[in-house]
């Protein structure tokens, strides 16, 4: 391989199956070269197990997979493996458990909460033996651990956090913390008690029926406080798993109660309640396949049972389920209890009929008829042999508390009906309820079916289950007899047990005569109605064993004492009915002709038909005559007998009723459903609904009905009556073309039926859903059975219900009614089911309907069973009976909490708790506010809103489900402006728009100060006499903007940043005008002229706000010259030393101009200093000194921002904005006329002029400025400085034209100002009156400084012995202290002197070129680089910009300025006969200093304080340094005014030569 940047490059060789690539070492990658590794390969457990067994004595390097663990102990002084304390309680050490939770607090905190811990030991010492935990315990308690006490070693690493208050311990809880909160946990689920241990121990008890409900704790632990929340609802659940998010913890799995689980729970972290956070997920499993006609039972709250159907086989056969399915409702998982299969299973059988019932507290499933084994070609046929897939009359019963027995789950009981008249004919489709019909016995009424000929019955049989008798199997063990022998004589022995073996002494034989005689010696009583069941014989070697099955009544009192008594033994074998026979007992040994020990098996039941016939008189079936016509049927026909009117009954055998009466007898039918309901909590009424009422006979015309008969019980039997019965509306129903525009349920069979709400008094409701229908002539039953397709078949999904509570007990046993009973469809809400028939239903105690299963056909998919299963909560909100009302629907106010409230009424009009709302509030801010119910089908919705705006909608929905499966609410209230329910009605009904959903307009609150803003630039500054302008704009807290009103103030005080108060408290601040511009705008204008800073007061009803106070500046204006003053030294002005004046540029509101020095170090203006030593009568204003003679022979420096003596700031500690200092330093004594000159710094590079000169001067001498010279204008009291007096009068003056004919200004009479101050100000009139100033220093002579230049060392030796002589006493601190100052500045002068000889070896190079202007502090620069040089304006060249800015900068003086300009010379000449000169100065006085230095002489501080002040000039300061020898320029005076000054403060001896 090769390398190839941070891969391995390896070339492919077709002729080998591999290429070897070298990686690491010896490439040039980045990879590491690979070394062998110790890590040891483990491919099975037992690997491990050799990997440690073998680790000692190995070789090779032991690998470690990860840091070792560290044990930390509960007692120091105790090893880690020890008893000692162990166990003990009696420490701050978290006591031993397991199963406990475990979470991190923070990065070094850990809890500890609850577990299972032992209760208690086997002793109570290590030192009487090795404690074991004899009795465990559930913890409850929560503890902390530091992590940081725990490594450093320090005590109390645990901490017990004792909670308020003190919860029940549990076990098997799981905890989250909360994002963001150290402070507090959440707990969810745990039980008090450890099931798991159970499960362990394989000890899993029955499924409990106890609830213990789910628990959720909030724990917040730095407070100490708990709250525990048990959800309604949902059973508990321990030792689940959890994982969580910020927003979500999802439970799964566990035990529900003490059952294991695979449910799946969510809880959302920002719900308000615990109820409303907790959700179950739906999971798709495995359970029952789909079929048809199930049976379905609702036993307790906790199972849904299911039971048989139909499936469908190959071809038109239609297969019988006998198979068992539970629904555990908190889970949400079907289980099988038992398939189709096995011993003690109900033989499969379909369209049986199914019922529940509860005996002494148990529930009892009970499955009655069918057809065995399902539906196939040869059922229906009369002359088809029995068995397979012919009708049946077999009757199971199973006990629904068996379900929870191990091992018994799937054991089914047989059941016997027996009837002394008459047995039962097998059916199928028939009916089975059960109830308390006659006397308050338990029973199961059966009605109609198909026999096996298809012939539909009308017979009613009464099976008395409160009689039922247990069953028990026997055993007979028979020799001499095969068991096919024994089958073929099966009905002799049948016959000889139902005659008791003719021990019966009501019903002996002839035959029997000794027998019987036996019977009554011996007390034998038998029945003679043994009817033994399930007879079949075995054999198994040499003997035949029978079984059958016997009531143990006669067994214990006939058969047993005939058993164990040999002389009735003997005389029942010797009986003459048995000889002949292959039963010929006598041929049989005794001995083995025993009874084994019975076993338990089914039930005996009684039974009886109710006789239909006219001449009965008890246990009858009759009906009443009903009227059919509108004016009589409300009451029944009557008859004449014997002198009386009697009410007229018809019989099966005698149906005859008169013209325009009815027989309301049921008649047969099949496909048809039974239900029951108590009337007004007394009698029980069991009705029949539906139904085909032909034979299922091919081809023939069939007849559906929708006809509803109630049977009314009494003493004689029971009484049938047809309901009357009104489509919605109250009229008589009719038929329609379609089912779908029925006013009342179209005709049907094998609907689904269930009465809810029949508690108390009420009589309830009677519900009917879906059905099979058909729009043809023929039997829908047989196209269904032979899986024909057909457009006739309807498969119905409608809901109906009919209100049972009119009916009264004279209109169901005499016909005398009072109103027909109204149909009404419920419109379902939700996904609705599929069109169906047969389908399993079953209310529970809440009215909670639950459909599941049945048949559907389709011209698309043809005929298909379904497995779904569907919830109804029938007391659930109707939409269309839920209204909504309140102001809140239509207006609310941002941070205002509005409301609005919900009515909602069930289908049948009834108020509806417990309504599921979806309240979705769309706009700018959605909000999904959740009602609240406050009672009788009332509900409390509130929100919040934040943000205004017009876009918002309320959308209400209610139902379970979800979004998807809610509607929307559809009723109307009069008024929904108020708080009061004016229900009108379902908007469609009332044909109008459905209001929801509500259109909301959120308006802002009320004003907020601290929210409200302000913008425009004029908020930060402005210009003195600007109009400045800014806007407000209202808005409330939570940042709408208002819709004006608001009263709002601007305030601008004049303020002192410094202090932090106006400048005067007394004053009215300024304000601003406000305009309201009706949108929650406001807009601002003020103008200020006096320029400063000022504090901004924005006030919303005397509230300040938007941002304020702040403080803005106030900017001054352009500076005017006319109203700039000078002061400072002007008549008592000494040649040789330094002289200021104090120079103010005031704008044209006569404010200082306010440009920071800190920012602007040279200020905004140009300001020129001139000494004239005259001026020309005509006075040229372009001109230097108007034309006049300008004094070359004076130093002058001007800086910007300094006040006298350099301060930065006045007595106010404000900055002397505005403010020049200029210095100059005369050399000459003479008259001079001082003159100012000012342009602004930005003015045109054009305008060669130096500016305008101003009018006003004042001299000061020993004057503080501040005090006199500038009251603040604002100042109450204060008068009128000198400098406005000045400035009015010159303005004064120019508007009179008061001028001199010379047109010289007129001098401003000093004494004429009434605000002048005379004994401290004199204002001056420089161009009309020259100042002279004194000699008090001999000008620099060029000749004689030649003379000194050398023999100045001399002189400075002999003035430093002078000094010596004079200071002796003193010299030794004086040199140490001058010392210092020498070698500083001989290192400055040197630094100098070294600088000017580098620009002299510089200024004879080749050509340069002006590349860089002067700069804050930089000189020009020349370069001989020939790019980039310097831009110009207009004509002036490079060489004449170079001369302006040296000039500018201080390093030329215009006369050396002009003398270039005339010799026409380079920059390079120009400047290098500037710094020849400066370079000769430098390099003397460098001479000088050296030999002052080595004669020890200290006298040259003169020269050291020019050097000082040059060498903070970064190298720029040669005119400065030539100053103090009288070097020419503008910037010569500089070193020279400071020597003087420090020789005035006696600072130096040496002041200048």
């Amino acid at each position: 391989g090769k390398a190839c940047g941070d891969a391995v490059c390896v070339g492919l060789d077709e002729l080998s199956s591999g290429t070897h690539g070298l990686l690491g070492a010896g490439t040039a990658s980045k990879m590491p070269s690979i070394v062998a590794s110790t890590k040891p390969i483990f491919t099975s457990q037992q690997d491990v197990v050799d990997f440690f067994l073998n680790l000692e004595g190995a070789s090779a390097p032991i690998y470690e997979t990860r840091k070792g663990w560290k044990r930390y102990c509960p007692l120091k002084e105790a090893p880690c493996g020890g008893c000692s304390g162990w166990y003990s309680t009696d420490r701050n050490w978290i006591t031993p458990r397991f199963a406990h939770t475990v979470l991190a607090a923070s990065s070094s905190r850990i809890l500890i909460y609850g577990g299972i811990g032992c209760k208690r030991y086997s002793c109570d010492s290590c030192a009487t033996c090795t404690p074991e935990c004899i009795e465990l315990q559930v913890l409850g308690d929560l503890w902390e651990l530091d992590l940081f006490k725990l490594f450093s070693g320090q005590d109390e690493a645990f901490t017990r956090l004792d909670m308020s208050p003190i919860l029940t311990p549990i076990t098997g809880m799981h905890v989250v913390p909360l994002a963001g909160a150290d402070h507090r946990i959440l707990s969810f689920g745990g039980a008090s008690t450890p099931y798991f241990l159970d499960l362990v121990a394989g000890q899993m008890s029955a499924p409990q029926t106890t609830v213990e409900a789910f628990e959720y704790r909030d724990l917040e632990f730095r407070a100490r406080t708990a709250t525990s929340i048990a959800v309604a609802g949902v059973s508990s659940l321990s030792s689940i798993s959890e994982v969580a998010n910020s927003t979500h913890v999802i439970l799964f799995g566990g035990f529900v109660r003490n059952t294991l689980t695979s449910a799946v729970f969510t809880y959302d972290l920002s719900s308000s309640r615990p109820s409303l956070g907790l959700k179950r997920q739906k999971i798709l499993a495995t359970g029952p396949k789909s079929r048809g006609f199930p049976g379905v039972a609702k036993p307790d709250d906790f199972f849904l049972l299911m039971f048989g159907g139909v499936e469908r086989d190959i071809g038109p056969q239609l297969e019988g389920i006998s198979e068992l399915w539970a629904l555990d409702l908190t889970t949400q998982k079907w289980e099988v209890v038992h398939t189709s299969e096995g011993a003690h299973v109900p033989t499969r059988a379909a369209f049986a009929a199914f019922t529940t019932m509860t005996i002494d507290g148990q529930v009892l499933l009970i499955s009655t008829g069918g057809l065995e084994g399902g539906y196939g070609p040869n059922s229906f046929q009369g002359n088809a042999p029995d068995g397979d897939r012919q009708v049946t009359n077999a009757i199971w019963v199973w006990f629904y508390w068996q379900f929870y027995e191990p091992g018994l789950a799937d054991v089914w009981y047989p059941s016997w009906a027996f009837s002394k008249d008459s047995q039962m004919d097998a059916r199928c489709m028939h009916s089975a309820k059960d109830g308390t019909f006659s006397a308050g016995r338990s029973s199961v009424m059966i009605y109609g079916g198909l026999d096996r000929s298809g012939r539909a019955l009308n017979d009613l049989w009464y099976i008395d289950t409160e009689t039922a008798e247990p069953g028990y199997q026997f055993e007979l063990v028979l020799r001499n007899i095969t068991a096919e022998g024994f089958m073929e004589e099966v009905e002799i022995f049948t016959d000889l047990l139902n005659q008791a073996f003719g021990f019966d002494p009501g019903q002996c034989l002839q035959d029997f005569t000794d027998v019987c005689a036996l019977a009554l010696a011996f007390g034998v009583v038998c029945s003679g109605q043994a009817q033994p069941q399930e007879v079949m014989a075995t054999e198994e070697q040499d003997q035949t064993r029978v079984t059958f099955v016997l009531r143990y009544s006669d067994w214990a009192t006939c058969f047993l004492p005939v058993e164990e008594n040999e002389q009735l033994w003997n005389a029942a074998v010797a009986a003459p009915t048995l000889q002949g026979t292959k039963l010929s007992f006598s041929t049989m040994v005794q001995q083995n002709f025993n009874f084994e020990h019975p076993m338990y098996d089914g039930y005996f039941l009684d039974m009886w038909k109710h006789s239909s016939t006219s001449a009965c008189r008890q246990g009858c079936m009759r009906a009443l005559c009903q009227g059919n016509t509108v004016d009589n049927w409300d009451s029944p026909e009557l008859q004449w007998v014997s002198g009386t009117w009697e009410i007229k009954y018809c019989f099966g055998d005698d149906n005859s009723c008169g013209s325009n009466y009815d027989c309301a007898l049921p008649g047969p039918r099949h496909g048809h459903k039974a239900t029951s309901f108590l009337l007004g909590g007394s009698s029980n009424i069991l009705l029949l609904f539906g139904g085909e009422t032909t034979d299922l006979v091919a081809n023939s015309e069939a007849w559906l009905s929708r006809e509803i008969h109630a049977g009314f019980f009494n003493l004689d039997g029971v009484i049938f009556t047809k309901v009357p019965v009104a489509d919605m509306y109250g009229d008589l129903c009719v038929d329609w073309d379609s089912c779908d525009w029925s006013l009342c349920p179209c005709e049907r069979r094998d609907a689904s039926v269930a009465v809810m709400s029949n508690v108390g008094s009420n009589s309830g409701k009677l519900l009917v859903f879906g059905g099979l229908s058909t729009e043809g002539i023929t039997s829908p039953a047989l196209k269904f059975l032979n899986r024909e397709s057909s457009s006739e078949l309807v498969a119905l999904n409608d809901l109906w219900y009919i209100d049972l509570n009119p009916l009264t007990e004279d209109c169901l046993r005499e016909g005398y009614c009072d109103e027909r009973l109204q149909w009404v469809k419920i419109d379902v809400p939700g996904q609705a089911p599929a069109g169906r028939w047969g389908a399993g239903m079953v209310l529970d105690a809440s009215d909670n309907l639950y459909v599941t299963g049945g048949s559907t056909y389709s011209t698309s998919g043809g005929h298909t069973e379904l497995g779904d299963l569907f919830v109804f909560r029938l007391r659930d909100a109707f939409y269309r009976k839920c209204s909504a009302t309140g102001a809140g629907l239509t207006t609310a106010q941002a941070g205002v909490t509005a409301k609005f409230f919900l009515q909602c009424q069930d289908s049948f009009g009834e108020p509806a708790n417990g309504a599921r709302f979806s309240v979705s509030i769309a706009g700018p801010v959605d909000m999904q506010p959740s009602p609240l119910p406050v009672g009788v089908g009332l509900y409390e919705c509130q929100y919040t809103p934040v943000k205004a705006g017009p876009g918002y909608s309320i959308t209400i929905k209610v139902g379970r489900g979800g979004a998807l499966y809610q509607d929307l609410i559809g009723g109307v209230d009069s008024d929904p402006t108020d708080s009061v329910h004016k229900y009108l009605g379902y908007y469609i009904d009332l044909e109008v728009d459905n209001p929801n959903p509500f259109s909301l307009t959120v308006v802002p609150g009320s004003t907020d100060p601290l929210v409200s803003t302000a913008f425009g630039s004029f908020l930060s500054v402005s210009t003195a006499g600007a109009i400045g302008s800014f806007v407000i704009t209202a808005r409330d807290s939570f940042a709408n903007r208002r819709p004006g009103g608001d009263a709002i103030t601007v305030l601008l005080t004049f303020w002192d940043t410094n202090t932090q108060q106006a400048w005067d408290p007394s004053a009215v601040p300024n304000s601003g005008t406000v305009t309201d511009n009706s949108d929650g705008s406001y807009g601002v204008v003020y103008s200020l002229t006096l320029g400063g800073e000022y504090q901004l007061a924005i006030s919303f009803s005397g509230i300040n706000g938007a941002d304020t106070p702040s403080i803005f500046e106030v900017k001054t204006g352009a500076a005017v010259v006319a109203n700039t003053y000078a002061y400072g030294n002007m008549l008592n002005v000494q040649a040789g030393k330094v002289s200021s004046i104090f120079v103010q540029t005031r704008d044209k509101y006569f404010n200082n101009i306010r440009v920071d020095p800190d920012e602007t170090p040279e200020g905004s203006e140009k300001i020129t200093f001139e000494l004239c030593t005259s001026i020309p009568v005509v006075l040229d204003t372009s001109k230097s000194c108007y034309g006049g003679q300008i004094e070359l022979s004076v130093g002058i420096t001007i800086e910007y921002g300094k006040g006298p003596q350099g301060a930065l700031t006045n007595a106010n500690n404000e900055k002397y904005f505005g403010m020049y200092w200029v210095q100059y330093f005369p050399f000459n004594p003479k008259n001079y006329q001082p003159l100012i000159r000012q342009k602004h710094a930005d003015a045109e590079e054009d305008d060669s002029s130096g500016g305008d000169y101003i009018s006003c001067y004042f001299s000061s001498q020993d004057v503080d400025p501040v005090t006199v010279m500038c009251p603040h204008p604002t100042i109450v009291g204060a008068e009128m400085n000198c400098a406005d007096a000045c400035v009015t009068q010159n303005l004064i003056s120019s508007a009179s034209n008061a001028r001199r004919a010379d047109g010289r200004v007129t001098q401003l009479n000093p004494e004429g100002s009434s605000a002048r101050r005379a004994d401290t100000l004199k204002q001056i009139d420089p161009v009309n009156q020259p100042i002279t100033i004194s000699e008090s220093f001999v000008p620099y002579n060029t000749g004689k400084g030649q003379w000194w230049m050398i023999y100045a060392v001399v002189v400075c030796a002999a003035v430093g012995v002078g000094l010596d002589l004079i200071f002796t006493g003193i010299g030794s601190v004086s040199r140490c202290m001058t010392r210092k100052t020498e070698e500083s500045n001989q290192a400055e002068w040197a630094a100098q002197s070294v600088k000017a000889e580098s620009f002299q070896a510089q200024s004879n190079s080749a050509e340069f070129s002006y590349v860089s202007p002067p700069t804050e502090g930089n000189p020009p620069v020349l370069s001989s680089a020939p790019a980039g040089p310097v831009p110009v304006k207009g004509p002036t060249s490079q060489e004449e910009q170079f001369l302006i800015d040296l000039k500018e900068f201080g390093m030329l003086t215009p006369e050396e300025v002009e003398e270039a300009k005339a010799q026409n010379g380079t920059m390079a000449q120009v400047r290098e006969m500037h710094q020849r000169g400066l370079a000769r100065t430098a390099m003397l006085a460098k001479k000088l200093l050296a030999s002052e230095h080595r004669n020890g002489n200290s006298g040259a501080s003169g020269l050291g304080a020019g050097a000082d002040r040059n060498g903070g000039n970064n190298g720029s300061s040669g005119p400065e340094a030539g100053a103090a020898f009288g070097g020419n320029g503008q910037g010569v005076a500089t070193g020279a005014a400071e020597a003087q000054a420090r020789n005035e403060k006696g600072d130096s001896l040496f002041v200048a030569i």
